[in-house]
């Protein structure tokens, strides 16, 4: 009587199912959008990359919840595919049906904040743009004398600014900023109007404020001063 068995190895080739959740199909998307897919395997899904026309879109999610929160803004007006593919850990990968989106935006496209200063109360400054980079206030009052409807009046040590953002991370890029600022102290003041931390660790970025005539430290300073921006049309920073 023999006590030896066989045993027989077999590679994993099942390949992973895949499908696109959301959005669905035929969706008009504007802003920022939650795109998610499921993904399942005979064994284990061991991550999900998100397209957009074919090319990869985002980083790969390498754990369910599949997701990936999309700035459409960064995409051209118009119709696109949404993708997904699916892997598990023999490699085996599967490419979800693609859905047809419409992106349409009315906002400006490259525009990473618009501050109209029309809000006219509380402590917070409503960023237009498709990146709500809303700006806190800070000792900086409402006036209704602005250029264009209301505006911003600064004081001494008071300033604007807007929080860490992708969006506002402008190292190696080009940027164009626009305003209406109404210097009321002397011509012997100097002033800061906008000013941005280069380091991107955890940092704020102030984005309109006025500066005395001291070395400005990382968020501006102000002596009296009003700055005034324009309403929606010309208060632009790209």
């Amino acid at each position: 009587m023999s006590n030896e068995f066989g045993l027989v190895a077999q590679a994993d080739v099942t390949p992973p199912g895949a499908a696109v959740t959301a959005p669905t199909s035929g969706a008009s998307l504007s802003g920022v959008v939650t795109i998610t897919a499921d993904a399942t395997d005979d064994i284990a899904v061991t991550g999900v990359q998100f397209l957009l026309d074919g090319a990869a879109l985002g980083a790969e999610d390498l754990a369910a919840p599949y997701t990936l929160s999309w700035n459409t803004a960064l995409a051209v007006n118009g119709a696109h595919t949404l993708g997904a593919r699916a892997r598990d850990a023999r490699g085996n990968v599967t490419n979800a049906p693609n859905i047809g989106v419409t992106i349409s935006n009315t906002a400006i496209q490259g525009l990473a904040a618009a501050y109209s200063f029309d809000d006219g109360t509380g402590t917070v400054v409503r960023d237009s743009s498709l990146y709500a980079n809303n700006g806190a206030l800070h000792g900086a009052t409402w006036t209704s004398s602005g250029h264009t409807l209301s505006a911003m009046s600064f004081a001494s040590n008071s300033y604007v600014d807007a929080p860490n953002s992708v969006s506002l991370d402008i190292s190696g890029t080009r940027l164009t900023i626009e305003m209406w600022a109404n210097i009321t102290a002397g011509s012997s003041v100097d002033y800061v109007l906008v000013q941005k931390p280069w380091s991107a660790t955890g940092q704020t970025y102030p984005i309109t404020s006025t500066a005395s005539s001291t070395t400005p430290t990382e968020r501006a300073r102000s002596t009296s001063s009003s700055a005034t921006p324009p309403g929606n049309r010309s208060d632009r920073s790209r």
